[in-house]
């Protein structure tokens, strides 16, 4: 960014006294700008976009962005907003048949525009089957099919040549009267943010902590100002980190025990069991048990426990007109007007919904909440009065309201419990209620996976660390198809290896049976050693990532540009992304078993890249990989020490062997902090212990530093670790490696020379 430049304010025609304000700023040339929330459209530089920020099934907006140049801006506003408002003079007018012919100003990378409703305060819903495809010359550029699309998608078109001839445009779709525009990619631009029902233009510039570079890198530093300013991410309980269990729906209590006890009997580690909505049965749409389908809800809940799960169960913010809960608000006027929804800007009626969820559910040993629908689903504050004035005006924070309605309710209720709830939407400073995002129903389709990897790694660019979906697809093949299909297991077994590796591992499904072994002994076996006991192995470098989350305003899920910001190669890749410290993930997302993947030269930090799965050295540059195992993806390890834990049935399970692997990927010196508490304390001052690991890579040594901490005393039961330098083919996979060196470690510091010739000469 160079300069702040025009800002404005316009009064809407059909709101005479509401207005919309305008700011627009001069973008640096090759600058990119990131952030915005979570959008359909399979992109990540945003600069130049034209994006709608408006709230629904598959879209989530949180008014953050972060440049490549090293600054962020938070929109503090909380209307309907447009990035890139769209300019009429550039409007391309299709014809009866959707074609026309365009001849564009400019040469170079364009944004096209597809606008479908004209409304945009409208929602298809559950318009399952919504599409289009979007074609030049005969040549399909952008292509979408939604369980529920959104009022637009940007589609990114590259390489128009001007004056070369008229291109051809043709959409293919089955909207009605859909509009197209255009936005060219320059080289200089400028970015512009126009919120709706807004008198003030309101934002903060944020800056890196420049002093503090050497503890976080730029972008990190930005976003943890943005957390500064919204709120810390708490660190969830350690079983909130393991695999979720879910489906559309369980039907009964039966249904469900006998689903949990079957994952233990056949070994698959799982931590968290879910119920979707419907258990109400015939009460009426609310938080309630009917007794018919789960006549004992308490007990059920109980034996998950006993089987060590945590439990999870759907609620909505409406309720059928024939309960008692909607009877109860309509009396107090705690809904919105003239709707069946709770008004959650509120403070009463926050309360209340927590109430109703703290009898019916919590009381009976619920662990969380997954709260439904908090666009909110087919916007019933639309012009409507709400306690803090207009519905429009705070039109995008409904979902941060019922997520702080739960967090307030349980911090009084039980102040042992971390909190965690599931949301559909989000806001910025969401994360500050422990709320985490799935991405809504999606399709299970290749394309849809493809968009995912985008949507979850500009998310966590916008400042929330953690978000999760519908692993497989909500809307999967028809009837007993996606259990048979080929296909659809390979697509199954593809996108359970990226959500390995996404903050909350979790699987869901309309109308599905979603348990693996649904699917066979061979596509179960093939996610189960592949991904599921990757995840577990990881657990104890997963967590400890999180807890750098909580202390330093840490993200795990990293764009590309977080950690190579100077390389343009990343600007715009959408389908790789560091995990941590030490993982590059490059997903496949097409039935091919191979694809092109981008390895960021590691400059002065030094070191080298390493197949995860072979320990061979990786070049950096473009590389094309090929024939690859139906157990594996692309997965890459820079120079770092890992930390990998046995694998388990769940997250707290104490094995036989209980030993900690330490693999060691040399090249340049590297460190990790292992951190270690009981997983489920909340308070600030809860016992904990670090464990420092230094690696020396001239002296080819680890030195594991003195424990410290409040709980290190805990650590006089002594704790094996197997230590191995990774080779090829040697600390390389999923399964265990024969070590190197045991070290037996009690809290003291113990220096291990790993130079072949010095292995006798062990500190223990």
């Amino acid at each position: 960014m160079t300069a702040e430049t025009a800002s404005s304010f316009t009064k809407l025609s059909n709101h005479p006294a509401a207005l919309q304000n305008s700011q627009t700023w001069i973008l640096s040339p090759d600058e990119a700008l990131y952030g915005g929330g979570q959008y359909v459209n399979g992109e990540l530089n945003y600069a130049s976009a034209p994006l709608l920020m408006t709230q629904s099934n598959t879209e989530a907006v949180v008014p953050f962005f972060v440049s490549s140049r090293g600054y962020g801006i938070l929109w503090d506003h909380y209307g309907i907003t447009n990035l890139n408002p769209l300019n009429a003079d550039a409007e391309i007018v299709l014809g009866d048949d959707n074609t026309t012919l365009w001849k564009p100003p400019a040469s170079g990378d364009y944004w096209i525009y597809v606008q479908l409703c004209e409304d945009v305060t409208t929602q298809f819903g559950a318009g399952y089957g919504k599409m289009f495809g979007l074609y030049l010359d005969e040549k399909l550029v952008c292509k979408h099919k939604l369980t529920n699309m959104p009022c637009s998608v940007s589609c990114r078109v590259r390489g128009i040549v001007k004056d070369q001839y008229d291109y051809q445009i043709k959409l293919d779709t089955n909207v009605d009267k859909p509009r197209l525009f255009y936005n060219p990619i320059l080289n200089e631009s400028t970015t512009t943010l126009s919120t709706k029902h807004s008198n003030v233009i309101d934002y903060y510039f944020v800056i890196g902590d420049r002093d503090n570079i050497k503890k976080r890198n730029m972008m990190d530093s930005i976003i943890a100002s943005y957390r500064e300013m919204t709120g810390t991410a708490s660190l969830y309980n350690k079983k909130a980190y393991g695999f979720w269990q879910c489906k559309e729906r369980y039907h009964n209590q039966t249904e469900l025990l006998q689903a949990a006890i079957r994952f233990r009997e056949l070994q698959i580690p799982v931590d968290n069991f879910v119920q979707d909505w419907m258990y109400w049965g015939n009460l009426g749409w609310g938080p309630h048990w009917d007794n018919a389908q789960y006549p004992d809800p308490k007990n059920m809940i109980k034996t998950l426990h006993e089987l060590k799960m945590s439990f999870m169960v759907s609620v909505w913010s409406r309720f059928d007109t024939n309960t008692i809960f909607y009877n109860e608000m309509k009396s107090k006027g705690l809904l919105i007007p003239n709707t069946t929804w709770f008004d959650a800007w509120n403070p009463a009626a926050r309360e209340l919904f927590f109430a109703y969820s703290r009898d019916n559910h919590f009381d009976v040993g619920v662990d969380y909440l997954w709260l439904d629908a908090t666009e909110p689903e087919d916007y019933p504050h639309k012009g409507k009065k709400i306690h803090l004035g207009e519905g429009n005006e705070y039109w995008n924070t409904y979902s941060l309201q019922v997520s702080k309605a739960i967090y307030d309710g349980l911090r009084k209720y039980d102040t042992k419990r971390r909190i965690f709830s599931l949301t559909r939407s989000s806001f910025a400073g969401q994360q500050r209620y422990a709320a985490t995002l799935w991405s809504g129903d999606i399709l299970g389709t290749w394309d849809s996976l493809r968009r995912q990897i985008a949507m979850c790694i500009n998310y966590q660019l916008s400042g929330i660390p953690t978000w999760t979906m519908d692993t497989g697809g909500f809307r999967r093949l028809d009837g007993d198809d996606q259990y048979q299909s080929p296909d659809y297991s390979l697509l199954l077994t593809r996108w359970f290896q990226f959500a390995t590796f996404v903050p909350i591992f979790r699987t869901h499904g309309l109308h599905s049976n979603t348990e693996l072994y649904n699917y066979g002994n061979a596509t179960m076996g093939n996610i189960v050693t592949g991904s599921i006991h990757l995840r577990y192995r990881l657990l104890d470098y997963i967590y400890s990532c999180f807890a750098r989350v909580e202390r330093e305003h840490y993200t795990v899920m990293r764009g590309l540009v977080m950690d190579f910001p100077t390389d343009l190669n990343v600007h715009t890749i959408a389908d790789e992304f560091m995990f941590g410290p030490s993982f590059l993930v490059a997903p496949l997302y097409t039935p091919s078993n191979g694809r092109d993947v981008f390895v960021p030269d590691l400059g002065q930090s030094g070191g080298k890249w390493r197949n995860f799965y072979t320990g061979a050295d990786v070049p950096s540059g473009w590389h094309s990989m090929s024939g690859i195992d139906i157990t594996e993806s692309p997965l890459l390890v820079r120079s770092s020490i890992l930390i990998m834990s046995p694998i388990r049935q769940h997250a707290f399970e104490v094995v036989d062997n209980d030993a900690l692997e330490i693999r060691i990927y040399d090249g340049t010196n590297s460190s990790f902090v292992l951190y270690l508490d009981d997983g489920h304390d909340p308070s600030s001052d809860r016992l904990y212990c670090d464990i420092l690991f230094v690696w020396n890579d001239e002296a080819t040594s680890l030195t594991i530093e003195a424990a410290k901490g409040n709980r290190c005393d805990e650590l006089s039961v002594p704790m094996q670790m197997d230590i191995t330098l990774v080779a090829p083919g040697h600390g390389v996979g999923v399964s265990p490696s024969v070590p190197d060196v045991i070290v037996v470690y009690s809290g003291a510091k113990v220096v291990v020379p790993l130079a072949p010739a010095k292995r006798e000469d062990i500190v223990e």
